[in-house]
């Protein structure tokens, strides 16, 4: 809104404002009337937004629509939109032309309880590593304690030992289920989610884990690592500060309730990198094993990853109804020092069911 509109048996009138539509193949048919256009469904997900002046743009996220478009009295065009296109229609001119794609244009799912309104931006779990909720509502004086798991102003820290928290729930996070601090080996299970998911695949550690896990802007430049300022909602690269050996589990289905069961999460998308970082112990070359890890089986594993490590891009397809995904670095040499690891922008992609 603003919008005026009138529904009917067989679709919608739009005078102004927009609609998002979701149609099943038995919806086949669903037509949105404008003043000057018609857009009839072909099976698909589209949205429309007619402007006060009654122009009008379709944008097809996916499926077909065919577009009618054409000032009274005036001989109507007629195109078809499919996947990915938009056409927008100019009323004082009586052009139909493309336009741009905006997949993030429409709302397309309006949570009432927290009045939350999903455009089909991706989850981002460095926010949430924050103490936010995925959309951008982490703050800069927010970390994770892997003693407690509870969230703390950051301080400068110890080293924990893994004898004393194996794992530690997040209570305070909607979609963080869990930290735990990775000590494997030949056969040895360690437990990475609170209802006792385990891995094999963790070699054997120190059980050592050095600070709190923290979510930083990354801006790597020649003066700068990006690693160490304050979060900042607003950056266009977060980033989750991990060093070794620490691991987060996030809870998928968590996600789901919060979309009322109505989206799916398909994938995860990040790079990965190693702080660039002048040891105090000389020029000894420190290194890092990365993994990522769904219902405790390995989907991801770059073992030696070296420090000033350049950044790589990461996309992985997550299997319907995966419940626990979990993040986790470990160390690669002899000991933990100076295993600065970062996984940036590390955003789950999701699907409207």
């Amino acid at each position: 809104g603003p919008a005026r509109f009138e529904a009917a048996r067989a679709g919608i009138f739009l005078e102004y404002g927009k609609v998002y539509a979701h149609v099943s193949e038995t919806g086949q048919g669903f037509t949105v009337d404008t003043p000057h256009t018609r857009f009839i469904d072909l099976g698909t997900e589209f949205g429309i937004e007619v402007t006060e002046s009654n122009s009008s743009e379709l944008h097809v996220l996916e499926g077909k629509v065919q577009v009618y478009a054409g000032k009274d009295g005036k001989t109507m065009s007629s195109r078809t939109a499919y996947t990915n296109e938009a056409f927008r229609f100019e009323a004082e001119s009586g052009q139909l032309y493309s336009v741009p794609i905006d997949d993030k244009r429409f709302a397309r799912y309006i949570n009432s309880r927290t009045k939350d309104i999903w455009r089909g931006k991706s989850l981002s779990l460095a926010d949430m590593v924050a103490g936010g909720n995925g959309f951008g509502t982490g703050r800069a004086d927010k970390c994770i304690c892997p003693l407690t798991g509870n969230f703390i102003i950051p301080v400068y820290e110890y080293a924990y030992e893994s004898s004393y928290f194996p794992l530690r729930e997040v209570d305070e996070s909607m979609f963080i289920d869990s930290v735990f601090v990775p000590d494997g080996g030949e056969g040895q299970e360690s437990v990475i989610s609170s209802t006792g998911t385990f891995c094999l695949s963790f070699p054997d550690t120190s059980g050592v884990a050095w600070t709190s896990l923290r979510s930083h802007p990354y801006d790597k430049s020649s003066n700068e690592d990006g690693y160490t300022r304050p979060y900042d909602p607003e950056s266009e690269n977060k980033a989750i500060y991990m060093h070794s050996n620490i691991g987060i589990t996030f809870d998928l289905e968590q996600i789901r309730q919060y979309f009322d069961d109505q989206i799916e999460v398909s994938s995860l998308s990040f790079e990965y990198g190693f702080r660039k970082h002048y040891s105090i112990y000389g020029e000894k070359e420190h290194k890092v094993d990365l993994r990522v890890l769904a219902d405790g089986v390995e989907l991801f594993l770059k073992e030696n990853v070296p420090s000033d490590f350049d950044r790589v891009v990461v996309d992985l397809s997550l299997e319907p109804g995966t419940r626990f995904l979990s993040l986790a670095v470990t160390e690669s040499d002899d000991t933990p020092s100076e295993d600065w690891a970062v996984f940036i922008n590390p955003e789950l992609v999701l699907l409207k069911k």
